[in-house]
């Protein structure tokens, strides 16, 4: 069984549609699901009893707790640096402080007003520690890499990158399996973000489009005949 206080995980990081298609895969392969808010996990005869906040509780013989993670800000709220739901930091890692830097799962990147979203992904932590380094020594920093996260399920593979959860509209490519993709264009045409299913080099293309900020063709997108890649080779359109 699986409990999860929301009732599709991963909409965050994979946008809805192709989160939806993930939760479902657990009834399909036997698994049931149950949208609660676990509160403990205490001893219960010979096994397990997981406790949920309205008070019922459900018997297990083994329990696994993915959990998430929680920042913990406290030695930087207590040295006075900038903190919001993760330690603040610019492009080089620098917090509010000129002469700190934080790097890892615990920062959170302000680009121009904006925050973004922390990425608890081992992709974003290295890149951060990459753009620490760099600014403690002096240099510039790698230009800023589109987000990306991936998860098994089920023997398939899922990959999402750059905001699916963002202002703008859906457009989905196929049908829910091997192959399937979901793209996120902006309000202002450019693509925001995409997810995939075993569409490793469309996942790959789809990273490189968001990265050119350029206008995108939703029916292009949706179009199962068309290589994204090909798409990456057009020459953007002058205004007259």
């Amino acid at each position: 069984m699986l409990i999860d206080p929301v009732p599709v995980p991963l909409v965050p990081a994979m946008g809805p549609e192709a989160a939806a298609y993930l939760h479902s895969l657990h009834a399909r392969n036997g698994v049931e699901s149950l949208t609660a808010l676990p509160v403990d996990v205490v001893p219960d005869g010979g096994g397990l009893a997981v406790l949920l906040e309205d008070g019922s509780a459900v018997a297990a013989d083994t329990v696994l707790a993915a959990v998430g993670m929680v920042p913990d800000t406290a030695l930087a709220e207590a040295a006075g640096l900038e903190v919001a739901d993760g330690i603040v930091v610019d492009s080089c890692g620098r917090t509010s402080h000129p002469r700190v830097y934080a790097a890892g799962d615990a920062v959170r990147r302000r680009v121009g007003a904006a925050l973004e979203r922390r990425s608890e992904h081992w992709d974003a932590a290295v890149r951060s520690g990459q753009a620490a380094a760099a600014g403690i020594l002096g240099q510039e920093p790698q230009e800023a890499a589109v987000p990306w996260f991936w998860t098994d399920r089920y023997g398939i593979h899922a990959e999402a990158v750059g905001s699916l959860s963002g202002a703008g509209s859906s457009v989905e490519r196929g049908e829910p399996g091997p192959g399937y993709m979901v793209f996120r264009i902006s309000p202002d045409g450019t693509l925001a973000g995409a997810a995939g299913i075993d569409s490793g080099n469309s996942i790959r293309a789809a990273r490189r489009l968001i990265a050119l900020g350029r206008p995108v063709d939703a029916g292009s997108l949706a179009d199962v005949d068309v290589d994204l890649r090909r798409l990456l080779r057009l020459r953007p359109q002058c205004d007259d």
